[in-house]
């Protein structure tokens, strides 16, 4: 009994040994590049950082501390996998960010030109259905990038980026306005209201149908991306 019960020690001991020696803490500090979607995580103690990149920008998205931004399901030497809302995303650890991502000033951020050429790439890079659509995407570009200068309005960008990307065609695709613009956009409607009794425009309508839905059928909201994704929680009286 007393041999028996001395091996069963010893390899007791031993098993905790391995386990111990075969846990690794792997951290979740550096650089991570997604997969499939366009985007760079940050990540430095408890803070992260997202930047949309392409081939020729690297812009910054969204900051927050990272629990606020994702869920981590699991992390190792090589890849990270999240959760952000009810989706599942996966990222591969590389070195460091590209230098451009640490050069990106404001001025580049606000200049029309710039900002056509981020979503332009965005597309071009990540976007998988412009054959199965029948779209030239280079004849968009050649057919919009000519109206695009550096002295355009936000507004004036935001009109022709939204013509460019509904000739796409998919209803999953879209491009939702900051708060500056949207306001601009409202004030231009009210003016257009007074001057023409043909209705509200396009973009009122959206913005009213998406409050309406809101309202009437959630409880509670989140969105991600400025709005351009938004989920919550149905009312219990909804049947």
């Amino acid at each position: 009994m007393r041999l028996t019960y001395v091996l069963l020690s010893l390899i007791l001991i031993l098993s905790s040994c391995q386990s111990k020696e075969n846990h690794i803490d792997y951290k979740l500090d550096g650089a991570w590049a997604q997969d499939g979607y366009g985007q760079f995580l940050k990540i430095i103690g408890d803070s992260a950082f997202v930047y949309n990149y392409t081939s020729h920008s690297c812009d910054p998205l969204e900051s927050d501390l990272l629990e606020e931004l994702v869920q981590v399901i699991k992390v190792d030497a090589e890849d990270l996998l999240v959760k952000k809302g009810i989706n599942h995303y996966t990222f591969k650890r590389i070195d460091s960010l590209p230098d451009f991502c640490n050069q990106v000033s404001q001025i580049n951020r606000n200049d029309p030109v710039h900002n056509f050429e981020s979503v332009w790439h965005t597309f071009d890079e990540h976007y998988a259905y412009f054959e199965e659509r029948g779209i030239d995407w280079q004849k968009s570009y050649d057919k919009y990038r000519p109206q695009i200068d550096t002295s355009m309005s936000q507004v004036e960008l935001y009109d022709i980026l939204s013509e460019m990307l509904d000739e796409i065609g998919d209803g999953h695709v879209g491009l939702e306005p900051s708060e500056e613009v949207m306001m601009q956009l409202e004030d231009q409607d009210e003016e257009s209201s007074s001057d023409d009794q043909t209705g509200p425009s396009v973009h009122t309508i959206r913005q009213q149908l998406k409050s309406d839905i809101t309202d009437r059928y959630l409880e509670s909201t989140a969105h991600y991306n400025s709005g351009v994704v938004r989920w919550g929680m149905m009312k219990d009286d909804i049947a």
